[in-house]
């Protein structure tokens, strides 16, 4: 019976063993190589496709803002001229006012026109005098004989008027004097001053108000 060596099994088993070892690490080399090969392509590929893709994306984004930048320039340029038209409109009418302010001014500076603006004036401050001075100094009423001499002085128009009862205002121009003036005067009035109003106001014009606060001053008048 052949006795084998224990050496020599044991190195013919790691003979073995490295041979398999080297020869599986060769095969996984290969392996990696051939799918780093694989991945670089596909790695570069895609790389490729993705630059491809980003610069087709800046070119439409970048078209996209040339756009919205000439819509906006349009925009803005439309906006200054409106502006500009508009400032010039404002321009015209303000300088066409002053024209026409100025032509206002030429016209009443104008002899004529002075004149007759202070004829105006004039007429409304004796107007405005003369009303304050009937208000200051009420006409109190005179004897028959005093009386009698006055009518026979005055128009035919108020004497006929006051024919009817004989009666003569306490209040000078009374016939010029509105409702509201004359009613604003009777409290300032004596009993007689009253009765002569409300007797002559009864028998011309007959005015509901007046006659209504003449009555009334005769049931307060001492």
């Amino acid at each position: 019976m052949t006795h084998t060596n224990p050496l020599v099994v044991s190195g013919s088993r790691l003979h073995e063993q490295g041979h398999l070892f080297v020869q599986q690490t060769w095969e996984a080399g290969e392996t990696f190589a051939a799918e780093s090969r694989q991945a670089r392509q596909a790695f570069g590929q895609e790389l490729s496709v993705a630059g491809r893709k980003l610069i087709d994306q800046t070119q439409r984004s970048s078209l996209a803002l040339g756009r919205a930048l000439a819509g906006e320039a349009a925009f803005w340029r439309d906006l200054a001229i409106k502006t500009r038209e508009a400032y010039i409109d404002a321009l015209e009418g303000y300088w066409s006012q002053i024209g026409t302010k100025a032509t206002s001014a030429r016209s009443a500076m104008q002899p004529s026109a002075v004149r007759a603006q202070f004829l105006l004036a004039a007429h409304e401050w004796l107007g405005s005098a003369q009303s304050v001075v009937g208000e200051l100094l009420p006409e109190p009423l005179e004897t028959e004989a005093v009386e009698t001499v006055e009518v026979e002085q005055e128009d035919a128009e108020p004497r006929a008027k006051r024919s009817r009862k004989g009666g003569r205002a306490p209040i000078r121009n009374y016939d010029q004097l509105t409702a509201k003036d004359v009613v604003g005067r009777i409290q300032r009035l004596s009993r007689p001053q009253a009765t002569a109003l409300l007797d002559y106001e009864q028998s011309t014009k007959n005015r509901a108000t007046v006659v209504r606060a003449a009555k009334q001053r005769l049931t307060t008048a001492s």
